[in-house]
């Protein structure tokens, strides 16, 4: 499992941390953290990541990043514990819905071999919720933002965090 973790004992600083279980009941936190703030696009936080393993056994993780605005990074990694950030936005600002943020990747692997990943986007300066998008991939790394959006506020609602799970017959849900 992997987890924002926040320190506000002096200033706020998110990381990325992650804890262990055998039988998905009881956890026990592992010690250091998995993916810290510190680069061009992630110089304040870090938080709401999303892994996926990879064809050749190696994890590859999707965050939000945070510097004046949030961005979608990501990490690779052989074991799941020690994580290299990979160079580049996985899904920048800006885009057809004059997104100001973008935050809270979930990505699913389709049935061709190709990956989805919902985010949300807000055209809020002051926050990260609001519609939730989605784009498409065939390496992982560079992705193409598809038009429509997934799924719209209702009025007075946002969308901040999303998770996609796969249903049986091909369908997902999005809670």
């Amino acid at each position: 499992m992997y987890y924002d973790g926040c320190d506000n004992s002096v200033s706020p600083i998110c990381r990325i941390l992650s804890a262990t279980s055998f039988d998905g009941l009881s956890w026990t936190k592992e010690a250091g953290s998995r993916v810290d703030p510190g680069g061009p696009d992630d110089s304040r936080w870090t938080g709401t990541p999303n892994v996926l393993q990879l064809p050749d056994g190696s994890w590859r993780m999707y965050y939000s990043g945070l510097t004046s605005t949030w961005t979608i990074l990501s990490a690779v990694s052989a074991d799941g514990v020690s994580w290299t950030k990979e160079p580049g936005r996985r899904i920048d600002i800006g885009g057809p819905y004059s997104c100001l943020h973008v935050w809270a990747p979930e990505v699913v692997k389709l049935p061709d071999g190709t990956q989805r990943m919902y985010y949300s986007c807000s055209q809020n300066p002051s926050s990260q919720a609001g519609e939730i998008l989605s784009a498409t991939s065939s390496d992982g790394l560079n992705w193409s933002t598809e038009s429509g959006i997934r799924l719209a506020p209702s009025p007075g609602g946002v969308y901040r965090e999303m998770a996609v799970v796969s249903l049986p017959k091909g369908q997902k849900r999005m809670y």
